[in-house]
Order: C-alpha cells, then sequence, then structure tokens
C-alpha cells in the first residue's frame, strides 16, 4: 500500500471495523491486522535498530502507538480478540515492544492482545521466556492476570525476502 498517514488513517478505519464486525457475529470473536498497515516501516525499522529520530519522525512514532491503542481498545471494548500479525524481523521489535505495552494494559482480566512469534528467528525462544519471566513478576507485583499474553507462533518463512534482506 501506499506510505502516508493519510493511508495509515484510511487502514486504521478499516481495522475498526473488522473489530467491530467480528464483535456483531456470534461465531467470530478475534481479527487481525498487519502493522504496516498503520504503520511506516521506516519509522520500525529506527526504532528497532535504536537510531536516533527527529521531531518529526517522533510525532509520526507517537501516531503509530496511538493507532495500536486504538485498535486494542477498541478490541477490549468490543471483547474481540486482536491478533498482530508478524512483520519482517529486521523491524518486528519496534512492534513487539508496542504489542507488549499494548498487552500489559489490555490484557486485565483475560487475552485480548497476541503477538506473532517467528519461531524460526533464533531470538525467538528467548523473547518467549521474557515475556513468561513479566508474567510472572507482573502477577507477583500487581496481583494481575497470570496469562496476560499469548502470542500467535508463525513457523513459516520468506526466503526470497531474508537473501533480499541480506545482500542489500
Amino acid at each position: 500500500g501506499l506510505k502516508n498517514e493519510k493511508t495509515y488513517d484510511d487502514s486504521l478505519k478499516e481495522v475498526i471495523r473488522s473489530i467491530e464486525f467480528a464483535a456483531s457475529k456470534n461465531i467470530l470473536d478475534f481479527t487481525v491486522f498487519k502493522p504496516t498497515a498503520i504503520a511506516s516501516s521506516d519509522i520500525l525499522n529506527k526504532v528497532t535498530e535504536e537510531k536516533e529520530l527527529s521531531d518529526f519522525e517522533k510525532g509520526l512514532y507517537d501516531r503509530i502507538v496511538d493507532r495500536f491503542d486504538i485498535i486494542c481498545k477498541t478490541a477490549f471494548e468490543n471483547q474481540i480478540k486482536i491478533l498482530v500479525d508478524a512483520e519482517e524481523s529486521w523491524f518486528q521489535g519496534a512492534i513487539d515492544d508496542i504489542v507488549l505495552n499494548m498487552m500489559i494494559k489490555y490484557n486485565k482480566h483475560s487475552t485480548i492482545v497476541f503477538n506473532t512469534s517467528q519461531m524460526y528467528r533464533h531470538d525467538r525462544l528467548k523473547y518467549l521466556n521474557e515475556l513468561k519471566k513479566l508474567s510472572i513478576e507482573l502477577f507477583m507485583d500487581k496481583n494481575r492476570c497470570l496469562n496476560f499474553f499469548d502470542v500467535k507462533l508463525s513457523l513459516f518463512i520468506i526466503i526470497d525476502q531474508l537473501i533480499i534482506k541480506y545482500f542489500e
């Protein structure tokens, strides 16, 4: 799709519509979205690589987080599970961080927000163990729901994209 704030906002509206549609049907209890439909991969990549953002880029990143929050809040209010699909590994870190904050915020008594873990990556088992540890810490410190995180495990790999990225 196009990479501008208007198209990201239009995509946000579509995700909200999918949540509302799922809420209106007794047979649906979840929906899914692709983060790059609502977020710039360039900004996500810079955040993942911990590069400094300009003031303008910080504003764009804040809008990304706001869009995630609107989606997760809508899912929470409608009690519809929202699965955040995985993206390219080189900017998945920023998405993981945003989704983790959304899970902490909205998965209070049941799991609403789900992340996707690309299990072909060498660091994903460590990531899952960190989530488990954090879940236990939150339960002990704040008497939160012990199962505040859930992930969709993805075992698919797109070889072509990884090869192209490697040679860039």
